[in-house]
């Protein structure tokens, strides 16, 4: 602060106030967005769920599903496809699933969003850094 002699008051000199026309904008330094991500895009909650094999006592094995964890996450709905498939054909809805990186899902898991199961088809952490996982999806018909 210095003592203005024109204006016979105190000023703040060359600290970026609004008053002094610094402009406030300059207060703070700009923060770079991550990877082109908003944080505040992650709003809807998915769950990850993973596969327990039980043995049914006759030498196979039935498969059921544990939630891992809920996370938030933004889901991109891609257009979706229909494929024949041996005489029937079978919709496909593709997805890609957004969250903050985790290493543990694998192409194994499923997600459960909406009442909808998503089946993982891939997954990666598209800007190197650990910051976001990016996993792609097909929603089961």
């Amino acid at each position: 602060m210095v003592r203005d002699a024109a204006a016979g008051r105190l000023r703040w000199r060359g600290v970026g106030h609004s008053a002094d026309g610094g402009g406030a904008d300059r207060a703070l330094p700009e923060v770079p967005a991550l990877s082109g991500r908003d944080p505040g895009r992650l709003r809807e909650r998915v769950t990850i769920e993973t596969p327990v094999r039980t043995a049914d006592g006759a030498g196979g094995a039935s498969v059921g599903w544990s939630a891992l964890a809920t996370v938030r996450a933004e889901v991109i709905s891609f257009k979706g496809t229909t494929l024949a498939a041996t005489e029937r054909e079978e919709a496909r809805e593709p997805y890609r699933v957004v969250i903050r990186y985790r290493d543990d899902v694998t192409a194994e898991m499923r997600l459960r969003w909406r009442g909808r199961v998503l089946d993982i088809s891939g997954r990666h952490d598209p800007d190197g850094h650990g910051r976001w996982l990016a996993i792609e999806c097909e929603a089961r018909p």
